[in-house]
């Protein structure tokens, strides 16, 4: 059993160097537990409830990244500064505090920095799962406080929200009539990402998929979530069967002429997850895992002020996913082939903006009683799978072949995201799953996609299926230069410029690889001398820059 968690809470961080406390703020009437008010799922915000955990040595933190590559590759940690933009996940989500989701010491948060935090001490002994709920308005549970196992539900939400008047069902309406309108899907999906927010919509869809009650699960039919094109977005409770059964099924918009067809669906969102590592099961319904899964994938993207973007005539020089990225376009694909985009970032900057500005949406939502400040998005929707193309030059010796195939990994994990023939002349157009960075093997040459972050060398190992998650050292070998060139046995340096790239599988980026060299000079009399180095990985290698340059080697 959990405990229920407090103001004052202990937290740790896997990417910092000391606790934290959690600090609550619910200005009117807060549910307390012995004095202290009671921590609910949206108290999250940096600085406000997450303060500084000392120290941070995560590499995707940029502070740090900057100050490491100063620093000649040795970690320098730098001062925390939390970049939690998601809830909490795995609170007690029918359990609610001031009409949220109940927090416990068993739940997680994420930084966008790589830290996972989690509660060490709940600031309280008292309140934990199970046993006989509170009365609903109750504010104080001061009197309980002998009480074990009593589930809070306590603080009437209400008194600072007003009931929602909107339903699932009127958000589909709008964004259809928004699409409808302007004739652009990406103007209907823009809107949905950047001004619905994924989780009020998700609260909404509770309303009907929580409730066991049948009379009152009827007056919640608009809540359905099945109710919502999954072109827009696919909510909380939705079930594949009876979407294609209400006709919101829909086929992904971005995908390539002559490709197999891909449904926007519950499955394949699951499918998407479990290719980018998340700890989602292969089938079912979108349920509380899901759920929690796919929160840690948006907290990857923020939000996107339109107004604020300006014409930039460096455009031009950018790739279109950059362009994309700059206007909240959900992908590249959309700028190519609707907005003149001719792939070196040349766009209509004033018609794209037209297209997907917000107001005709808002004034819809007003039409419905909605207010659009009260909708603008905390969590952004985003469909992880996404469209990639790739011409790929395979060399003037090469001798062209019918049955030429590709293979793309998620650099990190080597697994298989997606394979297939390529369309001539060596041109790949597929969906993937939303990886942040990708190798791509043509023909089963390598092809270095970033040349900045290569991978060295590729052994059968590391080309496996990608099922398996331990962590492991695949390839070791001594380099120089700062092209980190491999030795091979012709070879013949100075040891001290020497180098060890050590290749790694299932590691994070600014974790610690070691290992132990071994020197044996081959006289029975003498005994092999040891010494232990170690690295951080960044991208599965981790690179041990002149290892010998303070040391005698005979």
């Amino acid at each position: 059993m959990s405990f229920y968690v407090c103001s004052g809470a202990k937290m740790k961080c896997s990417m910092g160097s000391q606790q934290s406390a959690l600090n609550v703020l619910h200005p009117v009437k807060p549910v307390r537990v012995e004095g202290n008010p009671v921590a609910a799922m949206l108290d999250h915000k940096p600085l406000l409830n997450i303060k500084p955990f000392g120290q941070c040595k995560s590499l995707a933190n940029p502070a740090v990244a900057a100050a490491t590559a100063a620093a000649n590759g040795k970690l320098q940690p730098m001062p925390c500064i939390p970049n939690t933009v998601t809830p909490w996940m795995g609170a007690k989500m029918n359990v609610r505090v001031k009409g949220n989701p109940a927090l416990l010491d068993s739940s997680k948060l994420l930084c966008m920095w790589a830290g996972v935090i989690e509660i060490t001490n709940p600031g309280q002994k008292i309140m934990k799962e199970g046993g006989t709920p509170l009365n609903f308005c109750s504010d104080s549970v001061l009197s309980e406080k002998k009480a074990k196992g009593v589930d809070i539900v306590a603080g009437n939400p209400l008194e600072h929200d007003e009931v929602d008047e909107l339903t699932v069902k009127d958000f589909a309406e709008i964004l259809e009539r928004i699409e409808g309108k302007k004739k652009c899907y990406e103007s209907a999906r823009h809107y949905a990402a950047y001004h619905v927010d994924y989780w009020k919509l998700t609260k909404l869809a509770r309303l009907y998929v929580d409730e066991t009650d049948a009379q009152k699960k009827e007056k919640e039919k608009d809540n359905d979530p099945n109710l919502m094109p999954s072109r827009f977005m696919i909510l909380y409770g939705a079930d594949d069967d009876k979407l294609r059964g209400n006709g919101n099924i829909d086929e992904h918009h971005d995908n390539f002429e002559g490709q197999p067809d891909h449904e926007v669906s519950v499955a394949n969102l699951r499918k998407a997850l479990i290719l980018l590592g998340y700890d989602v099961e292969e089938s079912g319904p979108f349920d509380e895992q899901l759920f929690d899964m796919f929160l840690r994938y948006l907290s990857r993207y923020g939000r996107v002020e339109l107004e604020s973007v300006r014409e930039d005539g460096d455009d031009a020089d950018k790739p279109l996913d950059v362009v994309a990225h700059k206007y909240g376009a959900a992908t590249w694909k959309y700028l190519y082939d609707e907005e003149g985009g001719d792939g070196d970032g040349s766009v209509d900057h004033e018609k794209i903006v037209k297209k997907l500005d917000s107001t005709y949406g808002d004034g819809l939502l007003k039409e419905k009683g909605g207010v659009p400040h009260d909708y603008r998005s905390s969590i952004c929707y985003h469909y992880p799978w996404v469209p990639f193309s790739l011409t790929v030059n395979m060399g003037e010796d090469y001798q062209e072949k019918d049955d030429a195939t590709y293979e793309i990994y998620d650099r990190r994990t080597m697994t298989l995201l997606g394979e297939g023939p390529f369309r001539k002349p060596y041109k790949i157009e597929c969906l993937l799953p939303d990886s942040q960075d990708v190798v791509v093997a043509a023909d089963g040459e390598v092809i270095l996609l970033n040349p900045e972050q290569p991978v060295m060398h590729l052994s059968e190992e590391y080309l496996d299926d990608g099922e398996d998650t331990e962590k492991r050292i695949v390839d070791a070998y001594l380099c120089y230069g700062e092209d980190q060139q491999r030795v091979t046995t012709d070879d013949s340096r100075h040891y001290v410029d020497l180098s060890l790239h050590i290749v790694t599988k299932n590691y994070y980026d600014g974790e610690t690889v070691s290992v132990i060299l071994r020197v044996d000079d081959g006289e029975p009399s003498h005994t092999p001398s040891e010494r232990e180095v170690s690295g951080i990985v960044n991208n599965n290698n981790a690179v041990i820059e002149n290892m010998f340059k303070d040391h005698f080697i005979l």
